[in-house]
C-alpha cells in the first residue's frame, strides 16, 4: 500500500482498477526536403489544421450539451490558435528557414510555446500547456493518419491514471466508467479539474512526475477528491475501513438532506440565512438540492478560464440560468475578480511583485471599463 499526496481539485471518493493512460502518438518523423516541397507541406498543414477544427468544433458541441457554455469555451480556445494568422506565419517561416518536414516545424512551434507558458510564476498561465499540446496533437494526428486511443471503449470501472489529460481526453471519455482521475501534472484551475468538476467525478491531479510508471494496469486505485489522497494497492483493513466511512458519509447525508427545510435559527429563535457559493452555473443544482435560501457569492470569473473573452450574450445565458433555476432567491454575482492569484493574459492582467494589493478586481474593472460594463449590463439583463 502507497499514500501519495496531490491536489484536490473535484470532490467525492472512489476505488477501482487503475486504466494507464499513455501518449501512443507515433514517434514524429523529422527530415529534410527542398524548397520545391515547402507549399507542399504548407498543404499538408492546412488539410491537417482543418481536420482537427472539425473534430475541436464536436468536441466543442458535445461539452456545451453535456457540461454547459462555460466548459465548451475551452474549446473555443483551441479553435482560436487554430485560426490565428501566426501560427501559419510561423509554420511557413520554419518550413523555409529549417527545410525541414511539416511535423518539425510544428513540434518546434509546440516547443516555443510550451517553453514560454511554462516559464510564466503564474499557474493559470502554465496550465494553458495543456491547450497547446491538444492542439498540436490533433495536428499531427491528422498528418500521420494515426488514430489515439480512445477513452471512450473504456467497458468497465476504473480509475484513469495519466501524466496529463486534454480538454478533448475528458470530453470524449466514458463518464459512466471512469470512477475517478489521477494525473501528474494539472492544478484546481486546469481544465482537467474544471470538467472533472462538471461531471462529478473525483479526480487529484498534481501528484508529481513518475507516479504514472509506479502504477500498474489493474492494480487497484482509491481516490480522495475531497483530501487529495491517492492510495495505491490499498489492504483490506484499509478498505474496509473507507467502506464504513463511505456508509457514514452517504447516512449523514441523507440526515443533512431531511434538515434541509428546516427553518435555519438558533436555539433563541434568531433567523440565519443559509446560502451558497459557487464557481460556476452547472453547480446551481446542488445548490437547490441541499435547500440553499440563495446563492451569496457567483464567482463571475469563472467564466473567463477557458481561454477566451465571453461577451454579453454568453454571460447573460449563465447568469439567467442560475436566477431562474433559484426561483426568485437572491444570487449576488461579484464582478470579475480578475488580479492577485488570478491572472489572464487575454485581458491584459498581467503578474505584479506584491498582486494582492495591486491591479486587481474593481481596480482592474474600471480601467477595462468597456468591458465592465459589458458584465454589468449581463448582470442586469439576467436580474429582469
Amino acid at each position: 500500500m502507497r499514500t501519495t499526496k496531490g491536489i484536490a481539485v473535484s470532490p467525492g471518493v472512489s476505488i477501482a482498477p487503475a486504466f494507464i493512460f499513455k501518449d501512443d502518438s507515433a514517434e514524429t518523423p523529422q527530415y529534410r526536403i527542398s524548397a520545391a516541397e515547402v507549399e507542399t507541406e504548407l498543404a499538408r498543414f492546412r488539410e491537417a489544421s482543418l481536420l482537427a477544427k472539425k473534430e475541436i468544433e464536436t468536441f466543442r458541441d458535445r461539452a456545451k450539451k453535456e457540461a454547459g457554455e462555460e466548459q465548451a469555451a475551452i474549446f473555443d480556445a483551441h479553435l482560436m490558435m487554430l485560426e490565428d494568422p501566426e501560427l501559419l506565419e510561423q509554420i511557413e517561416q520554419s518550413l523555409n528557414n529549417n527545410l525541414f518536414n511539416v511535423e518539425s516545424a510544428i513540434l518546434s512551434f509546440e516547443t516555443e510555446m510550451v517553453d514560454k507558458l511554462s516559464s510564466s510564476a503564474d499557474p493559470l498561465i502554465q496550465e494553458r500547456v495543456s491547450d497547446v499540446h491538444d492542439v498540436v496533437r490533433r495536428i499531427l494526428q491528422h498528418l500521420l493518419k494515426k488514430e489515439r486511443i480512445s477513452l471512450s471503449d473504456i467497458e468497465v470501472e476504473i480509475i484513469l491514471v495519466a501524466k496529463d489529460l486534454m480538454p478533448s481526453d475528458m470530453v470524449g471519455m466514458s463518464r459512466s466508467k471512469v470512477r475517478g482521475i489521477v494525473t501528474e501534472s494539472g492544478g484546481r484551475t486546469s481544465h482537467a479539474a474544471i470538467l472533472a468538476r462538471a461531471f462529478e467525478i473525483p479526480a487529484v491531479l498534481g501528484v508529481g512526475p513518475g507516479f504514472v510508471d509506479q502504477v500498474k494496469p489493474g492494480q487497484p486505485v482509491y481516490v480522495d477528491g475531497e483530501k487529495g489522497i491517492v492510495v495505491v494497492d490499498p489492504d483490506d483493513i484499509f478498505i474496509q475501513k473507507e467502506r464504513r466511512a463511505r456508509l457514514a458519509r452517504i447516512q449523514r447525508e441523507k440526515e443533512d438532506k431531511g434538515l434541509r427545510d428546516v427553518p435555519a435559527q438558533t436555539k433563541d429563535g434568531t433567523r440565519i440565512s443559509l446560502v451558497a457559493n459557487i464557481e460556476m452555473s452547472d453547480e446551481v443544482t446542488n445548490v437547490i438540492d441541499y435547500g440553499a435560501e440563495g446563492i451569496g457569492l457567483f464567482r463571475s470569473e469563472f467564466l473567463f478560464l477557458g481561454g477566451h473573452v465571453p461577451g454579453e450574450e454568453e454571460q447573460c445565458r449563465e447568469y439567467t440560468r442560475v436566477v431562474q433555476a433559484m426561483q426568485g432567491k437572491a444570487v449576488t454575482i461579484r464582478t470579475l475578480d480578475i488580479g492577485g492569484d488570478k491572472v489572464l493574459p487575454e485581458l491584459g492582467a498581467v503578474g505584479e511583485k506584491n498582486p494582492l494589493l495591486g491591479w486587481r478586481a474593481i481596480r482592474f474593472c474600471l480601467e477595462k471599463t468597456e468591458l465592465f460594463k459589458t458584465q454589468l449590463r449581463a448582470i442586469l439583463r439576467a436580474s429582469v
